[in-house]
């Protein structure tokens, strides 16, 4: 994990609460950051030791994503080696990348490059940071027996991945994901 701002290696995790003996000793260590005994939602949960930033996935912009996996499955009745699964890649350039996979393969398929400008990337990558860190009571998420699941993988630059998982169903995150990703590509 690296600092979002200085680029730094020397980063903690912080710790709220009233911490123990061995908390303070973590703190003198360098293992840990004291956060103080209030805990409130969108606190930050990682500091930096060189030039004492704090953040969280939750706090970082947008232009901090490197890269947004969508990885899809068909889960339905048939055999597992005739099931396809789709992993579709956008960058921050705009570069689109996805790839078609059948049944337990490691070799895809075949393989489409699309892309669209950094700035609609940008957009994109707004839309799905706001939906994922919403209120969960603001989300709808599906669960389909059968049918298809995903996975939403958005990384950062500090080194950590936001992992989302669902069926495919018209939730927010899977219809916001699949209407942006339709437009460039036909296997989907």
């Amino acid at each position: 994990m690296k600092c979002p701002k200085c680029h730094s290696t020397k980063v903690a995790p912080i710790m709220y609460g009233m911490p123990s003996y061995e908390g303070f000793q973590e703190a003198e260590r360098g293992e840990v950051i004291l956060g103080g005994c209030i805990v409130m939602p969108g606190q930050p949960d990682y500091g930096c030791l060189d030039c004492k930033h704090q953040w969280s996935k939750e706090s970082m912009p947008a232009t901090a994503i490197t890269k947004v996996r969508f990885k899809c499955w068909e889960n339905g009745p048939g055999f597992v080696d005739d099931m396809q699964r789709w992993v579709c890649e956008v960058y921050p350039d705009g570069k689109m990348l996805c790839y078609t996979y059948r049944g337990q393969s490691r070799k895809y398929e075949s393989k489409e490059e699309a892309s669209c400008s950094a700035n609609k990337a940008l957009e994109f990558y707004r839309q799905l940071k706001k939906a994922v860190f919403a209120d969960p009571s603001e989300i709808i998420m599906c669960e389909v027996c059968d049918g298809c699941s995903y996975q939403l993988q958005i990384s950062f630059s500090d080194g950590r991945k936001e992992i989302v998982d669902g069926d495919i169903g018209g939730g927010t995150i899977d219809d916001m994901v699949l209407k942006f990703l339709h437009k460039k590509f036909e296997m989907l």
